[in-house]
C-alpha cells in the first residue's frame, strides 16, 4: 500500500544539477535587466483664482484649472474630463459651483460661481479629476479672502453685571457672515439699550451720559453701567441704518455661599449649614431689600432628591438652609443659590454618604463585674474585620459606619480569654448594642479552631486555623504527630501568628493524624490543644492539590505578594479563581492569569492574618481547592523586646533573660548568663538604648553602646522573627 505523500520520484543528479544552472541563469539576467522607466502622468494645476484677485467672503468666484504636462505646458485630454474643487487649506465653507468639465482636445476650464464664507488668509484649493482622462490633483497658491460688505455690528458684552458697576462694551463692524471688517476711517455709532437704563461713556471722560462712539478701523469698546435690574438688550447703530445687539442682565447683586456644606449622611440634615449671602458688587453685604432665596441641586452623580426647606427670605443680607437633606449616596453633589435680580452661585462639591448603622456595648469582668478599660473590640464579616473599636474609661465601645448585615464581633483584652458574639444584626440608621463579659486567665490558652477533631479530610494538604490568648507576647507551635511504618513521628510545621490568630499548613500522609498546637507566653507557661482528623486521598488525582505557589507570604504593610497561576496554561482548565483575602469573593479570574508568566500581584494594605484560596476547575468539572496563609505582620518594637530583655537581666532572672534569645541560640546564652550571674545587674546597667538600622519581616539589625573599661564600644544587636512567630534576640 502506497503511503500519500511518500512516493519517491527517479530523478538524476546531473539532471538536477542542471536546472539548478538554469534556474540562476534566470534570475542573474532578470536582475541584470534594467528597470522600465514609467511615463509621468499630466497634472492638473489651478493657474488662477478670481483673475488674481482677493475674492470676497461670500461673492461668487471663477477658478481656472489647467492640465499640464511635466515640463508645465499645456496638454489637451483625450476625452472628457470633469474637475472637482476641494479646500486644501481654510477654516471656513467652501461652496457654489465645485465642478466643470475640460472638454476633449482642450486644456482647461473656468469653474465660476465659487463662494467661501469666512475672511481670512492661507486659503487653497486642490482641483481633482472625477472622470475622463488619468490626471494628478493639483493645488493652488495659497490666496486670502477679505471680507464682504459691511452689513452690520458684532456686540459683544459679559452678562450678568451689577447695577452700578463699570463694565465694558465691544463693537466691531462686520460682514453678513460675521466677519469683522477693518474700515479705514472713522465710523460713528449710536449706542442704546433696549430699556433706557444703561448709561454709556462714548467719549471716554468717565461722565456717563453721552451714547456715540467713532470706532477706528471698524472697532471700539464703550464702559457702561447699569442703573436698575433687569434684563435688556444693549444696541449699536450708524447713520445708514446698520445695527447690532446683545443681550444683557443687570442684577442688583451676586448670590455667594459664605458656609459650605458638609459631608453627611443620606436623609440627614446637611451640615455647615449651608449659607447664602447677598452682596453688592463692592463684597458688600446688602441688608435691603430682602432677597428670596432658593437653593437647588447643581450637580447630581447619584440622582438624589433635594428635601427640606429650600427657599428662604434673607435676614440680614443672608439665608441659612439648616434641614436640607439629600436622598441617596453620591461623591461631587453642588448645590446652586439663585435669586431674581442676582447672580446666581453655586456651592463647593460635598459627598452624601451612605446610611450605615453603629454597634455599642459594655466589656466587663466576669469575676466582679468591673467595666475593662482597653479591651479591643472588632466587628467581622468572613473572617475580614470591618471596624474595630477600644473600651473606655468607662468599659463602653461604640463604632459606626457599618454597613448593614450580619457581623461576629469579637473581643480581646489583656488577661482575659477572647470571646465572639456571632449573628449581630446590624441595620441602617440604627445602632446595634451588644455587651461581654470575659473571663480571666491565669496564663495562655489555645484553641484550634479548624479543622473540627473527627473530620476526614481528601485533600493532601489543610490549613490549620485557631486563637491563642495569654499576657505577652505569645509563641505558638504546630506539630503532626503521625505513624510512619510503626513508628510514631513528630514533624514541627511553620505557623503565622497574627493578632491573637494563628495558620498553617499542614501536609498530610493517609491515615490517622494528630495536630497540636502549643503555645507558650513571656512567663514560659503553656497550653496545648490537639485535635484527630482521617486523611483519605481521592485517588488518583489527589496529589494535585498542592499549596500555590506565592510569595512572600509574609511582611509588613503595604504587603505585595506574587500569586502563580500556571495552571491557566492549560488549555483544559475553564476556571482559576483566586480569593486574596478570604472573603469569599474572587480577586482575580482566569482571564488575569492567561497572558504569561500566569502571575498577578495583591497589596495587603492592613496588618492581619488571610486565608488565600485557589480554585481550579477543569472542563469536564473536576476542580481543586488550594490554600496559603498570608501573614501581614506588625512592626516589632525592637526597642521594647530589649528593654525588657535588659531589664529582665538586671533582676539577675537567668531563665527571664533566657526567654527572649531565640530558641535555637538559648541554651548557649544561659550558660553565658550562668556564667556572669554575680555581674548581670552591672552587665545590664551598662547596656544602653538600642538604635534600630533596619527591620524587615524576618529580621531586624540595632546598635547598643555599652561602657567598658569607662570607654563608650557601640556593638550590633540582631533579632528575629522565631520559628514560633514571636520576636527574639538572635545574637549580640
Amino acid at each position: 500500500m502506497t503511503r500519500l505523500g511518500a512516493t519517491r520520484w527517479p530523478v538524476s543528479r546531473l539532471w538536477l544539477g542542471a536546472l539548478l544552472v538554469c534556474a540562476t541563469l534566470v534570475v542573474e539576467a532578470a536582475a541584470a535587466r534594467p528597470a522600465r522607466a514609467e511615463t509621468p502622468v499630466p497634472a492638473l494645476a489651478i493657474v488662477a483664482v478670481n483673475g488674481g484677485q482677493s475674492p470676497a467672503a461670500g461673492t461668487p468666484f471663477s477658478v481656472l484649472v489647467r492640465v499640464q504636462d511635466p515640463a508645465g505646458a499645456g496638454k489637451n485630454v483625450t476625452s472628457i474630463t470633469v474637475v472637482t474643487l476641494s479646500l486644501k487649506t481654510g477654516s471656513g465653507p467652501l461652496g457654489g459651483t465645485l465642478t466643470g468639465t475640460i472638454p476633449a482636445g482642450t486644456s482647461q476650464v473656468t469653474i465660476t460661481g465659487v463662494s467661501y464664507t469666512k475672511a481670512e488668509s492661507g486659503v487653497a484649493l486642490t482641483a481633482s479629476r472625477t472622470s475622463g482622462d488619468v490626471l494628478a490633483p493639483g493645488d493652488s497658491v495659497p490666496f486670502t479672502v477679505r471680507p464682504g460688505a459691511m452689513a452690520g455690528y458684532t456686540v459683544s458684552v459679559s452678562s450678568p453685571q451689577l447695577v452700578g458697576r463699570t463694565f465694558s462694551i465691544n463693537a466691531n463692524a462686520r460682514d453678513q457672515f460675521g466677519n469683522v471688517i477693518k474700515t479705514n476711517g472713522p465710523l460713528q455709532v449710536t449706542l442704546g439699550s433696549g430699556s433706557g437704563h444703561v448709561l454709556f461713556d462714548g467719549n471716554g471722560d468717565g461722565t456717563f451720559g453721552d451714547n456715540v462712539k467713532s470706532l477706528t478701523g471698524g472697532t471700539g469698546s464703550v464702559n457702561a453701567k447699569g442703573t436698575m435690574a433687569e434684563t435688556t438688550t444693549v444696541t449699536v447703530t450708524d447713520s445708514s441704518g446698520k445695527a447690532g445687539a446683545a443681550p444683557l442682565t443687570i442684577a442688583l447683586g451676586t448670590l455667594a455661599f459664605t458656609t459650605q456644606p458638609g459631608t453627611i449622611t443620606a436623609g440627614s440634615p446637611i451640615p455647615g449649614p449651608p449659607t447664602v449671602s447677598v452682596l453688592d458688587g463692592f463684597g458688600n453685604r446688602i441688608n435691603s431689600p430682602k432677597a428670596s432665596v432658593t437653593l437647588a441641586i447643581g450637580v447630581n452623580p447619584a440622582s438624589g432628591a433635594l428635601a427640606g426647606t429650600t427657599n428662604k427670605l434673607t435676614d440680614s443680607g443672608i439665608a441659612i438652609f439648616d434641614n436640607l437633606t439629600i436622598s441617596k449616596p453620591g461623591n461631587g453633589y453642588t448645590l446652586t443659590a439663585s435669586a431674581a435680580g442676582f447672580t446666581s452661585a453655586t456651592s463647593v462639591a460635598f459627598t452624601i454618604t451612605p446610611v450605615t448603622g453603629g454597634l455599642t456595648g459594655t466589656v466587663t469582668a466576669a469575676s466582679d463585674h468591673h467595666r475593662l478599660v482597653g479591651a479591643k473590640v472588632e466587628a467581622l464579616q468572613a473572617n475580614l474585620v470591618k471596624a474595630s473599636a477600644t473600651t473606655g474609661a468607662d468599659g463602653t465601645y461604640s463604632m459606626a459606619g457599618l454597613a448593614a448585615g450580619s457581623y461576629d464581633v469579637r473581643v480581646s483584652a489583656t488577661g482575659y480569654r477572647s470571646l465572639t458574639n456571632s449573628g449581630i444584626a446590624v441595620t441602617n440608621g440604627n445602632t446595634t448594642s451588644s455587651n461581654f463579659t470575659l473571663d480571666a486567665i491565669p496564663s495562655v490558652a489555645i484553641r484550634i479552631s479548624t479543622p473540627t477533631t473527627g473530620s476526614v479530610l481528601h485533600e493532601p494538604s489543610v490549613i490549620v486555623q485557631g486563637e491563642v490568648s495569654g499576657v505577652g507576647a505569645i509563641g505558638v507551635t504546630l506539630t503532626t504527630s503521625l505513624t510512619m511504618r510503626g513508628q510514631r513521628v513528630d514533624w514541627p510545621v511553620p505557623i503565622q501568628i497574627n493578632g491573637g490568630r494563628f495558620a498553617g499548613l499542614v501536609p498530610l500522609t493517609p491515615g490517622l493524624v494528630e495536630l497540636i498546637a502549643t503555645a507558650t507566653d513571656s512567663a514560659r507557661q503553656s497550653a496545648q490543644d490537639s485535635i484527630t482528623i482521617t486523611f483519605q486521598p481521592d485517588p488518583p488525582d489527589y496529589n494535585q492539590a498542592v499549596p500555590p505557589d506565592v510569595s512572600p507570604t509574609a511582611g509588613f504593610a503595604p504587603l505585595t505578594v506574587t500569586f502563580n497561576g500556571s495552571a491557566a496554561a492549560d488549555p483544559t482548565v475553564t476556571m482559576l479563581d483566586l480569593d486574596t483575602d478570604g472573603d469569599g469573593r474572587a480577586d482575580f479570574t482566569l482571564a488575569d492569569f492567561r497572558t504569561p508568566p500566569h502571575q498577578v500581584t495583591y497589596a495587603y494594605q492592613t496588618e492581619g492574618l488571610y486565608l488565600a484560596t485557589m480554585t481550579i476547575r477543569d472542563q469536564i468539572g473536576q476542580s481543586r481547592t488550594m490554600q496559603v496563609p498570608i501573614n501581614v505582620i506588625p512592626v516589632p518594637d525592637l526597642p521594647l523586646i530589649w528593654g525588657a530583655f535588659r531589664d529582665t537581666l538586671g533582676r539577675g532572672d537567668l531563665d527571664g533573660a533566657a526567654a527572649f534569645v531565640a530558641l535555637e541560640a538559648r541554651d548557649r546564652y544561659r550558660r553565658a548568663f550562668s556564667d556572669l550571674l554575680a555581674d548581670l545587674p552591672s552587665f545590664a546597667a551598662a547596656l544602653g538604648n538600642i538604635t534600630v538600622k533596619v527591620v524587615t519581616s524576618e529580621y531586624g539589625t540595632a546598635s547598643v553602646t555599652r561602657l567598658q573599661d569607662g570607654v563608650s564600644a557601640e556593638f550590633l544587636v540582631h533579632f528575629l522573627r522565631d520559628g514560633d512567630g514571636v520576636w527574639r534576640i538572635a545574637s549580640m
